[in-house]
């Protein structure tokens, strides 16, 4: 879990990719949604 603010996209998914969760669903704020974003994750 980060606590915060999430800086970039990048940071959020490395940090998923290296706890090597399956299946995570993510939650943010209306801050976070853009469609860049969305494809990214």
């Amino acid at each position: 879990m980060l606590a915060g603010s999430v800086g970039s996209v990048s940071s959020l998914e490395l940090a998923v990719r290296e706890s090597g969760a399956c299946g995570v669903v993510l939650v943010g704020d209306k801050g976070f949604y853009s469609r860049n974003n969305r494809e990214e994750l």
